[in-house]
């Protein structure tokens, strides 16, 4: 082989490994508010025209942080964030929005050692709230999203505890978990598929509907709260339930119920 030749096809090569090492470190973020979210917690990571440099030092320093998205006047623009994925030291994360007016709100990648991930929603303009898959790892769920339509991706089978607040709700596939508590807005909401040893339900919209035949619990328990009114329709208990506690605190809350299941 010419050795002219040679070299070139080195400095090619090593080019395009530099090329490719580059695009791998520098990441867009397109979204304004994850832009001044990352900022918030390590300084200086997404530049001026929003590119996120991940291979910033502060990153590994990184294992717990809360985002505070308050006071962000915007015209009703979806909002999805992608880069928090790339802050791979971080085992705990809380976002909270208050006081803007996105129309939604997406966390598209989280970082795979997340152990701890909380979403409050404080705000009835978002519409729906998406969080896509979540880590095969997670431990503890909390989500408040009273006003919102609340989807998953794919969910993992790790959870300890799960806590989620919504109008209505879906995931891909199956959950597990040791512990579920649901507050339910919507008027009607079909829980998907999954395993908990305990449910916890709180009902809080007049004449809803709620079927839970296709989740496995041995153990519920509902309770609502002094303004209920209406009728309460369980559709469908879950499976497998051999212990049920119901507390009312509403005379007004009348009770439409499937038979019990014969175990």
């Amino acid at each position: 082989m010419n050795y002219q030749i040679f070299l070139h096809r080195i400095a090619l090569a090593t080019l395009i490994s530099f090329a490719l090492g580059t695009a791998k470190a520098q990441v867009f973020i397109p979204d304004t508010l994850e832009r001044q979210a990352l900022n918030s917690l390590i300084p200086g990571i997404v530049d001026a025209v929003g590119i996120m440099d991940t291979t910033q030092t502060g990153i590994a320093d990184l294992d717990t942080a809360a985002v505070q998205l308050s006071d962000i006047y915007l015209p009703s623009i979806p909002s999805e964030f992608i880069g928090f994925k790339y802050l791979d030291s971080l085992k705990s994360l809380t976002i909270t929005c208050n006081n803007n007016y996105i129309s939604s709100f997406s966390v598209n990648g989280l970082p795979a050692g997340l152990k701890q991930f909380g979403v409050q929603i404080f705000n009835g303009s978002i519409d729906s709230v998406n969080l896509h898959d979540l880590p095969a790892g997670l431990q503890t769920l909390v989500v408040y999203a009273e006003s919102s339509h609340l989807a998953f991706g794919t969910m993992p089978d790790s959870l300890h505890y799960m806590v989620a607040t919504f109008q209505d709700i879906t995931w891909q596939g199956s959950v597990k978990t040791g512990s579920l508590s649901l507050d339910c807005y919507g008027p009607e909401v079909v829980l998907p598929a999954g395993m908990a040893r305990s449910m916890f339900v709180m009902p809080d919209a007049n004449d809803q509907l709620l079927d839970l035949s296709a989740f496995t619990c041995d153990s519920v328990e509902f309770i609502t709260g002094i303004n209920s009114f209406g009728t309460l329709t369980v559709q469908g208990w879950t499976q497998d339930m051999t212990k049920l506690s119901m507390n009312f605190f509403d005379d007004h809350l009348k009770l439409c119920l499937a038979s019990f299941p014969v175990v």
